[in-house]
């Protein structure tokens, strides 16, 4: 990537307020709000357009790509609701469109994947390539202001450069490219914003009618995404097992103990810091931690996390109760993750003593449809993927047998 110094001078610049990213949805835009017939100045929140040259006029226009005059344009079939932002240069004219955006995740976004449809609606000239480039700023205050960066891999290069020059139908398979790319390497503070944005490449000739379409930004991952927490009571201690799905940022955890009913997440709790488990870093895999408390008397213990991130942030898993002065667990069948799946998901059992274990599935019937484990086992943590290509969406049973006990949880197949 390299980055660029803006110096264009733009006539006409238009946006509306930021788009919020909350790190719990995924932000996405279809461009579906624009104006099908006649022109406007009217585009979704957060996203802007801006045009050069003397004939700018701070308007778009609803073409279908049968016009060879440089503008903005919302390109779709005539009328329909279905629609493409983008733009046609000129000698005359020169449009730019982008978004701004703010981050409300919480945290330091590190990443961002970003992820949308190239279309081609019009053919300029054939023999060569037209582009829209993608860039980005992190301190823009419009479209014509700030230092940006080139992400060539985020690109939009004209899939159709041959056959006839004028009107393409970019919802056509041979006139539309799917891209997906993640902007690494960023550090972009809770509260601060951002700027992205395609400039339409000059290409010889006549150029291209392009447009991006179904755009979205998957900032829906925390730092560190915890898919499980539970204890098991040994004979003199209380075993905690988790498990992180991706970690960014991850310094590790601090194992806090509670002896009172506080199940708030605040930190005014009186919560006992016992321990410290080093995170990994950054990781796109599973991966299991465990911490030991050793007991001195039995009571009603409660245990949470907090996991801390390399620049000081934090977060609180749920608390969890274990009562230490029952008999020792036999069994913990844990929720299986993800759930709702489609069409794999993960089951994880850990029990205290070695024996033969059988984990199986059932319909709501009642009928056994199929064994995902039948045998001896050590005792300890066990982690089992279950793959349900073949089966119809709905919810099933999962149950676990060993030593004369048993469990069972429920999960939802949504295809």
């Amino acid at each position: 990537m390299k980055k660029v110094l803006s110096m264009l001078l733009f006539t006409y610049s238009l946006t509306i307020a930021q788009v919020s990213l909350d790190g719990v949805n995924t932000y996405s835009e279809d461009f579906n709000t624009l104006t099908s017939t006649g022109t406007s100045s009217t585009v979704p929140t957060g996203w802007a357009f801006s045009e050069s040259g003397t004939n700018a006029n701070g308007i778009y226009t609803a073409g279908t790509g049968s016009g060879n005059a440089g503008d903005t344009y919302s390109f779709g079939a005539t009328s329909a609701t279905d629609r493409a932002f983008g733009g046609l240069q000129s000698g005359t004219l020169i449009p730019t469109i982008g978004a701004s955006f703010i981050n409300n995740t919480g945290f330091t976004i590190t990443q961002l994947p970003i992820s949308y449809t190239g279309e081609q609606w019009r053919l300029g000239a054939t023999g060569r390539n037209d582009r829209l480039d993608f860039q980005y700023s992190l301190d823009a205050t419009s479209l014509s202001t700030g230092t940006w960066t080139d992400v060539d891999g985020l690109d939009f290069i004209a899939p159709n450069s041959t056959g006839t020059v004028g009107s393409l139908d970019g919802n056509a398979s041979a006139n539309r490219t799917t891209i997906t790319q993640t902007i690494t390497g960023l550090s972009i503070a809770n509260g601060a914003t951002f700027w992205i944005r395609w400039i339409d490449f000059n290409a010889t000739g006549a150029d291209d009618g392009l447009a991006i379409d179904d755009f979205s930004i998957d900032e829906t991952n925390l730092p560190v995404e915890l898919s499980s927490f539970t204890a098991i009571v040994l004979e003199n201690s209380v075993k905690l097992n988790w498990r992180t799905e991706t970690e960014v940022n991850n310094y590790g955890f601090e194992i806090l103990r509670g002896v009172y009913p506080a199940k708030s997440r605040t930190q005014n709790d009186k919560w006992e810091k016992i321990g410290f488990v080093e995170g990994n870093g950054n990781s796109n895999s599973p991966k299991d931690y465990t911490f030991t408390d050793n007991l001195t008397l039995t009571r009603t213990l409660y245990y949470r996390l907090k996991q801390i991130d390399t620049d000081g942030q934090s977060e609180y898993s749920k608390v969890i109760e274990v009562d230490a002065g029952i008999i020792p667990a036999e069994i913990v069948l844990e929720q299986n993750y993800p759930n709702p799946f489609n069409p794999s998901t993960t089951i994880r059992f850990n029990f205290t003593h070695s024996g033969d274990v059988r984990l199986s599935i059932y319909n709501l019937l009642g009928e056994q449809i199929m064994q995902l484990v039948n045998g001896f086992l050590e005792a300890g943590i066990h982690t089992v993927n279950f793959n349900a290509s073949d089966l119809n969406s709905g919810v099933y049973l999962y149950k676990f047998e060993t030593n004369g006990i048993i469990q069972s949880r429920k999960m939802i197949l949504a295809k």
